[in-house]
Parts: C-alpha cells; structure tokens; sequence
C-alpha cells in the first residue's frame, strides 16, 4: 500500500493565499502520480498566471513532450515505473531547455545535491507550503528569464563576431576555422565538421574542415544520413547519434543545398535548446553568405592570377626570335598553367611544306606511347582540313626534364587546341595528363588562352628562322666570294669561326645566339679581302710597306660593305677589329684592352692560330710548338692573358686539335 500523504490545505486557505493578478509567465507541466496534488497545483499555477498542464506519470510525461514543448516540468520524485530522477535526465538530454524543478517528501541536503547535480533547476518539499513554493516557482522563471536574456545577448555577439568575420575574412583557407572557433566558443561544442561546395568543377571549390574530429575525413554513415536530411528537409536537423547530440546546418543558396555544418556535443552534454537551434540556423545563413563571398574572392583571385600568369607567359614567349627558346618557353609556360604528363607543339612551316612535331615530357615517352601519340596527332591534323597539314612529319623533337622512359598507358586526359594565323591553320597546342583528376574547365580555357600567344610567337620565330636562313645565305655567299679571292685560304673564315665558339664556350659563352654571332663573325671577319688587289692579296713573296698598308685596308673595307646591310650590323665588330692588339699596337683603331669587344678577341686567337698552323701561298703551315710558344710570349701584348690561358687549357684538354684545321692546299684542290 502506499503511504498516505498529509492533505495540503488549499491555495487559498490562510496564509497561503496569493494575489491573484498573477505572478507567473511560463509554460509548466506537472508530473504526479497523485490526482489531488495535480488539482491543486494545476489550478495553483493557473491562478499565478502560468499555463499549465498535467501528467500522471513519467511515461505519460514523455509522450506529452514528444507532442508539444513547455518551458518548466515540475515533477514528483517517487512515482511508480518511470520515478523523477529518471525523467529528469530524460529531459536533459532530449530537451535541454526545459528546466525541471524536483517535488520530494524525503527532505535532506544529499537528495537536494543529488537533484540539482543531475541537473534540475530546483526542488520543493512535500507536504507543499504554496508560499514557499511560489517563491521557488518565481525564482525559476526568473533564472529563466535571465539565462534568455544572458542568451540573447550571447546571439548579438555571437552575431556581430560572425559579421565582423565575414566582412574582414574573404580567405577560404582563414574562413572555417574563424568560424569553427567562434561558434565552439558559443555554444561550447565538441567538434564541428564544414563541407561546402561552390558552383563549379574544379577540386579547389570543394571546401572540407574538420575541427577537434576524432576521425578527421568524410562523413559516417548516420552523419551523412543526417546531412542528406538536413538538405532535403532546407532546415537543421539534431540527432542523438552514438551516445552525443550532433545538429546538421544545411548552407542553402536559392533553396539549393551547397554544405554543411556538422556540429557535435560531448556525450555528457545535452542537445540544443529551440533557441539555440534558432541562432545557429541564422548563423549558418550567415557562413553561407560568408563561404559564397569567400569563393567569389577566391575565383576572383585565381582568375587575375591566371591572368597575370598567361601576360608573363606571353611576355617571355615574346622575349626571343629563336625556335628553340620559343618552344622551351611554350613547354614551361604549360607546365606552369596546369599539371600534366606531355605538352606538344605541332607546327606547319608553309615555307618548306612540312611538319615540326615538339614533345617535352617528366620523362621521355616510350615508343608505344610516341606511336599512339604519332597516330591521335595525324588524326587531329587531318580533321583541320587543310590541306597543309597533310606532309610528312620530321622525325621528333623529344624533349625530357628528367631520365626514364614514361610506360605507355592511355592519355587519360588531352586537350587539343587548333593555332591559327592569318593565313589559317598553323598547328595544334597539345597537352596530356596520363592519370588523376580530369581536366578542369578552367583549365582548358587557360590553354586557348595560350595558343593565341604561342601562335604568334611560333610564327615570329618563323619569321626570324626564316630571315636568318636569308642571312646566313647572305653571309655564306660573301665567305665564298672571299674564298673565291683567295684561293689558298679557301675554308680559313668557316674554321676559324668553328675554333672561336669552342674557345667562346670556354670563356662562359653558353647562349646559342651569341655563339652563332662567333661564327657569323668567323664567316664574315675577312670580308674587307674582297677590296684587296689580287696581286696583294695572292703574292707568293714578301709583301712592300705600300702592299701592306694596302692589306691593312681590308678591316675598313669589309666594315663599310656591312654598314649598308643593317641585318648584318652585329657581325661589323668583328670584320673591322680583329686586327686590334691587346696593348694598342693594332689597326685600324688602336682599340686596347677591355675597348676591344670580348667576342673579338676571341675571334682574333682562333684567327691567329688557324693562320699560323696553315700553308700559305708564302710560306708552309708552323709546328704546334712554335705557335702556342707565340702564343705564350704574346700574352698581354697582342691577346687577352686570359683568353690566351683558356687556349691553352683547350688545347690541353683535347677540345681544340689539328683537326679542327682540315682545309686542302691549293694544289690538291686543283688536282681534284
């Protein structure tokens, strides 16, 4: 049986008796097993201004909360099947925001603690004293209001931190993490995971952080089952999933779902209040706005790189005439735009009616893979439908970065981008990843971006290979003409020219248009001959002084014949000085020292050694000894000390030899 409790004395008998204008505000339920207290306190906390409904029991409590919430559950402490303590940690963890006030007939401090430590807001002793119960009653709904208040102070904040985030932050790489702290600092949650992918293909769009995770990486099963929702739904969904709280914010943008913010509480810890809820769906239209903003700047960002990018590439492609650096610098500036395995040029020289194929790769391609790429390329060439297009191929141009050879695979991923010029098609611009990501839309826009900079400069480098053919025909008729004047120094100039690059290259000169500048000089440095009177020019005896005056023209002469072809103006420093001496002595300037042009001093050694070592009409060719001797003692007087050191060490080292000398004798020219 159960015990019988004392009656309480209703609420308006004597000194319990209230004012009946009301003192409470809030939405109360009242769980008892009794029917008279729930009566009594039903009409108590109606009279005090409350609303308030009733349950028998913790079950029945339970199911009311699953159908509507209230704001304060007063709940007895016995009661059969489902006691208070029970039911008031249910609440805590499904409704945190309810607060629970603890009815007991055992009076003591400890069952007091006990209460208040599993979380209730207070507790009243049985048998009822309505006045002191009151004053319980008020001060909870005052405590109440406090927290709301305290609460909504903390949205204010929280709101003005996130908006002084959002407008001081466009950086993706900053925004999660500033966003993460402060709402960790909010609402004091465990781990916070944002997912937010923008408009877009491209793998950068796809934001993904995870703070304080136990697992950082994707979703688990329940938890994208729970985003899945969140977005169905357009709204924030909580779930208690293995044994914790966790909400799921969906970052909507015009009604579509673009992310999430997956947030998780302590298992110890409650859910979210409807309040909080409220705050953290404003907030999460906040990040939305803030993560949009952010990829915008981002795309922003990008694309004036990517811009900036293709103008320092047009301009490098646009800083030399050589094919060589052209194709070298069309190679790097793809490599520079996007990953990839092979870049290829395919390019149309109309003059000679034939294909120039330029692969540059990591590694050099294997055979199979030249053979497939030999094949997609014919099949591109041919569908431009230009009829240009159909010669044969030279042999490639292979370039690789690295040793190996690359296995041939499949070419996963290829653009193919058409280079056209006035006259129409010109080439193809290739590029081929052998594996990972597909190429991006971005991406492949850069690359037609390019081609119109590689086509242009292809074709200037067309143009100047083109000239320079011209010139160096030019310059190879006017070595001839000089042979042709001579003709017992018949090869002297192109020797020469071949014995100053080595000599050049040993002296630091490595770029290829200043050696061939050495060796157009080489061609051309005699020209001045052409001037000279035959007699002079082949006396088999000891020249006059007038006849030697007359020769020592021929700097001044060849000189002027350049001056009138300006393509040719870069070679006139080596026609008119490479008699110059290092001490003065020499003509027609008397130049000395450093005045003489560094590139003509070299052509002066090579000059006198190659004259030394061969016959002459005059005289037969000297011994190797006798020449570096002179070489030697003329060091410091007629040549660079130091040029003359690099000679030396040349001839020491086997790079210049005998051989480099090979001309016939007029004799066995005439005889063959």
């Amino acid at each position: 049986m159960r015990a019988q409790r004392p009656v309480q004395r209703p609420w308006n008998e004597g000194e319990a008796s209230m004012d009946r204008n009301g003192t409470l505000r809030a939405h109360w339920l009242v769980v008892d097993d009794d029917p008279a207290m729930l009566r009594l306190l039903d009409a108590f906390l109606n009279d005090q201004g409350a609303r308030a409904d009733t349950a028998s029991g913790g079950a029945e409590a339970l199911e009311f909360l699953r159908r509507q919430t209230v704001d304060v559950v007063l709940t007895d402490r016995n009661m059969p099947c489902l006691d208070g303590h029970v039911l008031l940690g249910e609440i805590r963890q499904r409704w945190p925001q309810i607060d629970v006030v603890m009815m007991t007939g055992m009076s003591s401090v400890k069952t007091a603690v006990e209460a208040m430590r599993q979380g209730a807001a207070d507790y009243i002793e049985k048998p009822l004293d309505l006045q002191t119960a009151l004053s319980v009653f008020q001060r909870v709904e005052e405590h109440r209001r406090l927290r709301q208040e305290r609460d909504r102070l903390r949205a204010e904040v929280a709101l003005r931190d996130l908006s002084q985030v959002i407008t001081s932050n466009l950086h993706m790489s900053d925004l999660p993490s500033r966003i993460a702290d402060l709402i960790t600092r909010v609402f004091g949650v465990e781990e916070i995971t944002v997912q937010y992918r923008a408009a877009g293909d491209d793998d950068e769009d796809l934001l993904w952080r995870s703070f304080n995770r136990a697992q950082p990486g994707e979703l688990d099963d329940s938890e994208a089952v729970l985003a899945l929702e969140a977005a169905t739904r357009g709204d924030c969904v909580q779930r208690r999933l293995d044994g914790r709280w966790v909400v799921c914010l969906p970052l909507l943008v015009d009604a579509q779902s673009r992310g999430s913010i997956l947030l998780g509480r302590a298992p110890t810890e409650p859910g979210f209040d409807e309040q909080q809820l409220e705050l953290l769906r404003i907030m999460a239209s906040h990040v939305t706005i803030a993560l949009e903003n952010a990829h915008l700047f981002q795309v922003a960002t990008r694309q004036m790189r990517s811009t900036q990018k293709l103008a320092e590439i047009g301009r490098r492609l646009n800083a030399s005439l050589d094919m060589e650096d052209t194709l070298q610098e069309v190679h790097a500036g793809v490599a520079g735009l996007l990953p990839c395995d092979y870049t290829i040029v395919v390019m149309l020289e109309r003059s000679l009616d034939r294909l120039h194929l330029d692969i540059c790769g990591q590694r050099a391609p294997s055979p199979e893979l030249l053979a497939r790429l030999l094949e997609v390329i014919r099949a591109r060439v041919r569908r431009i439908q230009d009829p240009a297009f159909h010669y044969q191929t030279e042999t490639p141009n292979l370039r690789a970065l690295e040793a190996g050879v690359m296995p041939a695979g499949e070419m996963a991923h290829r653009i193919w981008v058409p280079m056209t010029d006035n006259q129409g098609a010109m080439g193809l611009l290739g590029v081929i990843r052998l594996a990972g990501r597909d190429l991006l839309e971005r991406e492949v826009q850069n690359v037609m971006l390019l081609s119109s900079s590689v086509a242009s400069a292809l074709q200037n480098s067309l143009l100047f290979t083109s000239m320079r053919r011209m010139h160096i025909e030019t310059i190879q008729v006017l070595s001839k003409a000089i042979d042709e004047k001579d003709h017992y120094t018949h090869g002297h100039s192109a020797q020469v020219g071949g014995i100053a690059v080595k000599l050049g290259r040993r002296a630091g000169i490595h770029l290829g248009e200043e050696l061939e500048e050495i060796r157009l000089g080489g061609l051309m440095h005699d020209l001045g001959k052409i001037g000279i009177r035959d007699a002079v020019l082949n006396k088999p005896g000891r020249l006059t002084p007038e006849e030697y005056d007359h020769i020592k023209t021929h700097p001044l002469v060849g000189a002027e014949i350049l001056r009138r072809a300006p393509h040719l103006q870069p070679l006139v420093p080596y026609v008119r000085h490479h008699h110059e001496q290092w001490n003065g002595g020499g003509y027609p300037d008397g130049l000395q020292g450093d005045e003489i042009p560094l590139k003509v001093r070299i052509l002066t050694i090579a000059d006198t050694f190659h004259a030394m070592a061969s016959d002459r009409i005059y005289r037969k060719g000297m011994g190797i000894e006798r020449i570096l001797d002179y070489l030697k003692e003329s060091s410091g007087e007629l040549f660079d000390p130091a040029l003359v050191e690099l000679f030396l060490d040349c001839w020491q080292r086997g790079i210049i030899t005998m051989d480099d000398i090979n001309y016939e004798p007029l004799t066995a020219q005439r005889s063959g």
